[in-house]
């Protein structure tokens, strides 16, 4: 590993720490932003996980780890959140980022805007869905301490436990 720290999640208190604060690349980690912003949308009235998402030729398009998703099919956001977190899939990441964002650009911006208010200092993300970038982009990157500290947002919102508890969804 590159760093690693371990936190008590209900007094905060750093357990244990080993470069906490080396760059690293958060792979599909990055979903944990999308998943907190996502259900702060729908805590705040502005999204429902009832909403229906389309399905853009580009969310279907994403490789690796996916759900198949297909153009023109639609989805709640809670089934979509359900393949995010149960699946780790990339097409259901960039499909509920195009809704909730306008764009996945726009949904980027969201994720580094929220990473600054949790003080995540190190985290950039260029990203919804941590696949490696294209050409011409950037690789997203934060710490060890920093992911800890959005897995500690995730727990503020206890619906976030109703999707990264549940092991299989058909």
């Amino acid at each position: 590993y590159r760093g690693a720290i371990v936190i008590d999640a209900a007094s905060g208190r750093v357990l244990f720490q080993d470069n906490a604060d080396a760059k690293g690349i958060p792979a599909s980690l990055v979903k944990l932003m999308d998943l907190v912003i996502i259900l702060e949308k729908v805590e705040h009235g502005q999204l429902s996980l009832n909403d229906r998402v389309p399905v853009s030729a580009k969310a279907a398009s994403m490789p690796q780890s996916n759900v198949n998703l297909s153009p023109k099919e639609s989805f709640t956001v809670d089934e979509l959140l359900y393949a995010l977190m149960v699946r780790s899939a990339n097409d259901a990441a960039v499909a509920l980022a195009e809704k909730v964002g306008g764009s996945t650009e726009g949904f980027i911006e969201l994720m580094n805007r929220k990473a600054h208010e949790l003080g995540l200092t190190t985290t950039v993300f260029h990203s919804v869905n941590g696949l490696p970038p294209g050409r011409g982009q950037e690789h997203c990157f934060t710490t060890a301490r920093d992911i800890a500290h959005l897995a500690l947002e995730v727990l503020k919102h206890p619906e976030a436990l109703r999707y990264t508890s549940t092991r299989t969804r058909v």
